[in-house]
């Protein structure tokens, strides 16, 4: 194995054992969260709760693009922003990661008389504003790209 590659492998090590603590960390903080909601359901807490469930996998998803969005960076070219990416994928993903809080504040009350239980049905299946949070973050640094100067 030559400098380079061990250099590599250890990169690529170092970003996977890190992803994986920050997962491993973080079930262990929704766990400790919703133990203390379920011990006394104060409103703080329930809010907290909700944040940590919002942000934990929107965090996850830009660690995921980081190492694209660094390579982004050291390409020579113009910058710039793919906003149709965005704008598509980007803020449904970000909606639909963030029910959780709308069900809870009633942010959207008259959406739920268009599309009745809309919301309680994805807060069901917390799987998908999960899968939608990390979408979402890796979004935010992966539609950054480089254009080629002219």
């Amino acid at each position: 194995m030559t400098s380079d590659s061990l250099k590599r492998f250890t990169g690529y090590l170092t970003y996977t054992l890190l992803i994986i603590f920050l997962m491993y960390w973080g079930m262990g903080i929704q766990r400790e969260l919703r133990m203390a909601v379920g011990a006394k359901p104060a409103l703080d807490r329930i809010y907290l709760n909700i944040l940590f469930r919002i942000f934990h996998p929107v965090i996850i998803g830009l660690l995921l693009a980081a190492p694209g969005f660094i390579r982004e960076l050291r390409k020579p070219g113009r910058r710039g922003y793919d906003w149709a990416k965005f704008l598509a994928i980007g803020i449904p993903m970000a909606y639909i990661t963030m029910i959780p809080l709308i069900y809870v504040t009633q942010l959207f009350p008259k959406l739920d008389a268009v599309l009745p239980g809309f919301h309680s049905r994805i807060m069901d299946f917390s799987v998908l504003h999960i899968v939608s949070g990390v979408i979402f973050g890796y979004l935010i640094l992966g539609a950054y790209h480089k254009r080629r100067s002219e």
